[in-house]
């Protein structure tokens, strides 16, 4: 997920969800903390299309919510995430 920085900002809730209205949240990925970074890694997705949206917090302060982005994630993504753990388990 990426972006656009909050000058005034000290950091960034992320939340990913399977739908639009953000009612199926992506577990694990409700209003998480991604600090002052303006990407985080979201991982453990397959095939499909996510939405994210963020939100950023000043002191007790926190604003609304984003503008939602759409991610289609390609039928091939299953079998690059394989790739990927399988190099990264060799010594």
């Amino acid at each position: 997920a990426l972006w656009n920085q909050a000058i005034w900002s000290q950091g960034y809730f992320l939340d990913v969800a399977f739908d639009v209205d953000f009612i199926n949240i992506v577990p694990g990925y409700e209003n998480v903390d991604a600090g002052t970074d303006t990407s985080y890694m979201v991982s453990g997705l397959m095939t499909g299309t996510y939405y994210y949206r963020v939100r950023t917090y000043y002191g007790l302060w926190t604003s609304s919510n984003s503008n939602i982005i759409q991610v289609e994630l390609p039928d091939d993504i299953d079998e690059l995430n394989t790739q990927h753990s399988t190099l990264n388990s060799k010594p």
